[in-house]
């Protein structure tokens, strides 16, 4: 009969401690959330500015649902954005800044309260990152990337019947700047949104020869204080006459979000808002309002609402 010699404690010992050394660290979650928000200051634009700890705590967190809700608009509409997070409560660094653990193990995501919106970003950690985060917008909204890479979110609201035209205008609630991401050594890392149906996309060319881990890239959400009111081409076309920006004034009466103060100054300066209609149809493109009294404000745009 073989008899089986039965290793020595000694030798168990032993080999424990060669697998303990050349097992990887267990990470700390606490200090790993810390790092990732110190990362995401160092590379954030100088206009990012955090809001106190308190207000970024309560204002920059997850729903039950993961779902980063925005403060609601004058006339109470809302809309979100559903994150994706594996728990809806994350680790809290000394800045207020939420950090969450994603469906992906190599990516990470921050939330942070900023003094004008909210900053979300995906840091991606090598390069079996992912290298797409997806944003799902919630409520009734509509969505339209911008002339420079940015992404405007509204709401088209029915406005009534006004220069023989039913008008529809898009009034917003809020944007995203356009993206920046950078690698640990500060390079530039391009990245850019694209829209989906309903979520927005934001893709980063983090594996590019040469990129340093990890790789942090940002949307910055805007709210917006004062919406612009967005036309399409036909009610663009009609406010470029007198008395089609003035029918445009009865509309934006009717309008919640916008409101009679708004109407009264559009309807004083009547001959500036057709005047910047007109220019905009000249140059193909469709016109977008803000009246911040007492200036009226407009921009052209070539996006999704101008259809």
């Amino acid at each position: 009969m073989t008899h089986r010699t039965l290793p020595s404690l000694a030798a168990l010992v032993v080999g424990l401690i060669g697998i303990a050394a050349n097992a990887a660290p267990i990470e700390n979650p606490l200090e790993r959330a810390q790092a990732t928000a110190e990362l995401v200051r160092q590379f954030s634009p100088a206009t990012d500015i955090p809001a106190s700890v308190a207000n970024a705590t309560a204002s920059a967190g997850l729903d039950a649902f993961g779902t980063l809700q925005m403060p609601p608009a004058s006339d109470g509409s809302r809309w979100w954005l559903e994150l994706p997070v594996v728990h809806a409560t994350g680790q809290i660094t000394h800045d207020g800044t939420q950090v969450f653990s994603t469906l992906d193990p190599d990516v990470d995501l921050t939330t942070t309260a900023l003094t004008d919106g909210i900053q979300v970003t995906t840091v991606m950690r090598n390069p079996a990152a992912a290298t797409e985060a997806t944003y799902r917008l919630g409520g009734n909204v509509v969505a339209s990337l911008d002339d420079g890479g940015g992404v405007i979110i509204g709401h088209r609201v029915t406005g009534g019947r006004a220069a023989g035209h039913d008008w529809q205008p898009v009034v917003t609630l809020g944007q995203i700047n356009a993206p920046w991401a950078r690698d640990a050594a500060g390079n530039a890392i391009a990245t850019r949104y694209v829209l989906d149906g309903g979520a927005i996309v934001q893709q980063t060319d983090h594996r590019a020869p040469g990129t340093n881990y990890p790789v942090v890239a940002d949307p910055r959400v805007i709210f917006e204080p004062l919406p612009y009111v967005y036309l399409g081409k036909l009610e663009t076309s009609l406010a470029s006459s007198v008395e089609g920006a003035a029918g445009l004034c009865d509309i934006i009466a009717a309008i919640p979000a916008v409101g009679s103060i708004s109407a009264g100054l559009c309807r004083s300066r009547v001959t500036k808002v057709a005047s910047e209609a007109q220019k905009q149809a000249s140059a193909g493109k469709c016109v977008a309002y803000l009246f911040a009294p007492p200036l009226v404000i407009s921009k052209g745009h070539t996006g999704d609402f101008c259809d």
